[in-house]
C-alpha cells in the first residue's frame, strides 16, 4: 500500500494597516481535488516517488487586509474535512505564505498548522513551504518539522522552493527520520523593498545560507525579511533552519549569520532610487529617458494597499507632466458611472477614497471617456483622458504587472514618456522595459518610512521604531 501525503495551503500576504478587510471571495485560486494535483508545484515529485497525494485545500488571493474569521473559518473547516484522521496520513505538505493575519486569531499559518498537527498526530512530518516575506511564530516553526522560504525577491523561485521542500519531506519519509525546526530572531523591520535579492547585502545573505546548512544536521536554511506592514507581536527578520540530530551546531552558524545582519542592518536599502513624489515625478519628466516608471510605493497593491488613493495622481494632474499613463486607480462607483457613458462622452468624474477613508480623493471636471470594459460580473474597467494624462481605473483591486496587463485595456507603453504604477519594488516583467525608474516616497498603507505608521502590537523594542539596547533582544531563539 502506498503511503500517503496530504497536501493543502492557504496563501495570502496581509496588511494590518489597510481599511480593507479581506474574505473568502478573494481568494481566486481555489484549488481542491484534481485541479490540486495537476497545478500544485512538488506533487509530481511526490507522485513520482511513490506516493499516494491526498488533495486537501489551496487557497490563494491577492495581497489584502486582515482576514476575516468567519471566511477563514469557513475554509479552515473545508480543508481540515478533507484531511483523513485515521492515521493513514504518513506526511503533509504545506505551501503556505507567513504573512497571514486573522481576525481574532493572530497568524493564520500558524493556527492551520497546529490544527493540521493536533489530527494527524507527534509523529507525522510536516513540511511547510514560506514566502520571503514570512512574519514567523515559534508556533509554526515547532510544529513543523521542515520550513524553507524563497530565496527570491521580486519572487522568481516559487515553484523551484516548493519542489525542494517535497524533496525534503520525501527524504524524511524514507530516511524515517522526524527534522526539526529552528529560528533565531533579530528586532528590527524593513520594506520588502530593503531586501532585493539580485544584487547588494540581499543576494549576499541568501547566498550565504550555505554557511547554515553545511552545519551537521541541517537540511536546509531560510532568512525572512518579514511583512513589515502587518502590525502583529511576531513581526520582524528571521533566520529559520530545518534538519536532524543535534541542532546546537547549526543555531551556531545561524546566530553567526544573524549577528552579522544585525551589525550591518543599515546596509538593507532600496537599491533603487527613490525620491519625494513631485521631486521623482518631476526627475523622470526632465529625465529625457522613456519609457520611464514611477512606482506609488504606499498604494502599493501587491502589498496588500487599497489602490485607491488619489494622492499620486493629483500631484501628477497639478503638475501639468503630459503623456503619463496612470495604471491604475481601484474605483468601482466611478467605473460603473463611466460604463454608462459612450466613448467620447465628456464628464465630472472623482476618484479614489472609495475604501480607506484615509485616501486622497481628485474631482476630475471635463474628462473625456476613452473607452470603457463590461464583462459577464458588470462593469471592470474604463480610461479617461485628462490634459494629457490617461488614467485606467478598475472597478476591483488589480495589480499591473506587465504590458499584457496594459494590452489587455488597448493600452501601450510605447505611446507614453511616463507609466505610474502601483507598486514598491518592479515586477521582472516591468523592470525589463523601463529605460527609467523611480520610486515615490508617497504616503499611504505601504509607507516606506515604518515610523509613519501605527504599531501598537509589534514586540518592541523594535528597529526602526526605536534604538535596540538590550542585549538579550538579539539574536533570540528557543535554546
Amino acid at each position: 500500500m502506498k503511503k500517503k501525503i496530504f497536501v493543502a495551503g492557504m496563501h495570502q500576504e496581509s496588511n494590518s494597516f489597510t481599511a480593507l478587510m479581506s474574505e473568502k471571495k478573494d481568494f481566486d485560486d481555489y484549488w481542491e481535488g484534481e485541479e490540486l494535483l495537476r497545478r500544485m508545484a512538488g506533487v509530481k515529485e511526490l507522485q513520482d516517488a511513490g506516493y499516494e497525494v491526498l488533495p486537501g485545500l489551496y487557497a490563494d488571493a491577492l495581497p489584502g487586509g486582515i482576514l476575516k474569521l468567519e471566511d477563514f473559518r469557513k475554509m479552515v473547516e473545508e480543508m481540515l474535512a478533507k484531511l483523513p484522521t485515521d492515521g493513514s496520513v504518513d506526511g503533509v505538505f504545506f505551501p503556505s505564505h507567513g504573512a497571514l493575519e486573522v481576525e481574532f486569531i493572530g497568524s493564520g499559518d500558524a493556527f492551520l498548522i497546529s490544527q493540521i498537527r493536533e489530527r494527524v498526530g507527534a509523529d507525522v512530518p510536516i513540511a511547510v513551504t514560506l514566502d520571503l516575506h514570512a512574519n514567523n511564530t515559534y508556533t509554526l516553526c515547532r510544529l513543523a518539522n521542515i520550513v524553507y522560504g524563497y530565496r527570491t525577491a521580486p519572487h522568481i523561485d516559487i515553484e523551484e522552493t516548493r519542489i525542494k521542500t517535497a524533496e525534503m519531506l520525501i527524504r524524511a519519509l524514507e530516511e524515517g527520520e522526524k527534522p526539526w525546526t529552528e529560528i533565531v530572531r533579530l528586532p528590527f523591520m524593513m520594506p520588502g523593498e530593503n531586501m532585493m535579492t539580485s544584487s547588494g547585502i540581499g543576494k549576499e545573505m541568501i547566498d550565504r545560507l550555505g554557511e547554515i546548512e553545511r552545519a551537521e544536521g541541517v537540511w536546509c536554511a531560510s532568512f525572512f525579511a518579514g511583512m513589515p506592514w502587518v502590525d502583529c507581536a511576531q513581526g520582524g527578520v528571521s533566520i529559520v533552519l530545518s534538519g536532524i540530530g543535534d541542532k546546537k551546531d547549526g543555531v551556531a552558524a545561524a546566530k553567526k549569520l544573524g549577528q552579522e545582519i544585525w551589525e550591518r542592518r543599515e546596509e538593507f536599502a532600496f537599491q533603487g532610487v527613490s525620491m519625494e513624489p513631485k521631486e521623482a515625478l518631476l526627475a523622470l519628466d526632465q529625465g529625457g529617458i522613456f519609457p520611464a516608471i514611477l512606482s506609488d510605493s504606499a498604494d502599493n497593491i501587491t502589498a496588500g494597499a487599497t489602490g485607491d488613493n488619489a494622492y499620486m495622481l493629483k500631484i501628477i494632474l497639478e503638475s501639468g507632466v503630459k503623456d503619463v499613463l496612470y495604471a491604475a486607480m481601484v474605483d468601482r462607483p466611478a467605473v460603473q458611472k463611466l460604463c454608462e457613458l459612450n466613448a467620447g462622452s465628456v464628464t465630472d468624474v472623482s476618484l479614489g477614497r472609495t475604501m480607506d477613508e484615509k485616501s486622497e480623493v481628485v474631482m476630475l471636471h471635463n474628462a473625456v471617456v476613452r473607452e470603457t470594459f463590461c464583462g459577464e460580473e458588470g462593469p471592470e474597467a474604463a480610461i479617461l483622458e485628462k490634459d494629457g494624462v490617461t488614467i485606467l481605473v478598475f472597478a476591483k483591486r488589480l495589480p499591473v504587472p506587465s504590458e499584457e496587463v496594459l494590452e489587455k485595456y488597448h493600452l501601450k507603453l510605447s505611446d507614453y514618456r511616463i507609466l505610474v504604477v502601483k507598486q514598491g519594488y518592479l515586477t521582472p516583467a516591468l523592470e525589463r522595459v523601463a529605460k527609467n525608474y523611480i520610486m515615490a516616497l508617497t504616503p499611504g498603507n505601504c509607507a516606506q518610512k515604518l515610523t509613519l505608521l501605527d504599531y501598537r502590537r509589534v514586540r518592541r523594542p523594535m528597529e526602526p521604531l526605536e534604538r535596540v539596547a538590550d542585549e538579550k533582544r538579539i539574536l533570540e531563539s528557543y535554546e
